[in-house]
């Protein structure tokens, strides 16, 4: 089961990009419906990279040119470090005075 934006989902259909960068349609089922989200149980994959900023007109064979490459959507959280403890000293400021 895949949680997803409902903003990506459109008449029960997610855009997805095949090996060539190009994007497809493929209808998907939701299953649950929370907030803003979608509960995806068939229809995507965990490889599956997902177009998260369409085109204005989209559609099926469209080529795009990905900005950031793939990353992991779920974050290392030791790398966010606690910023109760932060003393301010990691701060830094542009302004003059």
């Amino acid at each position: 089961v895949f949680k997803v934006a409902q903003s990506l989902v459109n008449k029960r259909s997610i855009w997805l990009l095949d090996d060539n960068n190009k994007m497809v349609s493929k209808p998907v089922n939701v299953v649950r419906e929370e907030g803003a989200f979608f509960y995806i149980n068939e229809g995507l994959a965990e490889q599956d990279r997902l177009v998260i900023t369409l085109p204005e007109y989209p559609q099926n064979g469209m080529e795009v040119k990905i900005i950031v490459e793939q990353s992991p959507l779920v974050a290392d959280s030791s790398l966010l470090g606690d910023s109760s403890e932060s003393d301010g000293s990691d701060v830094q400021s542009d302004s003059q005075e």
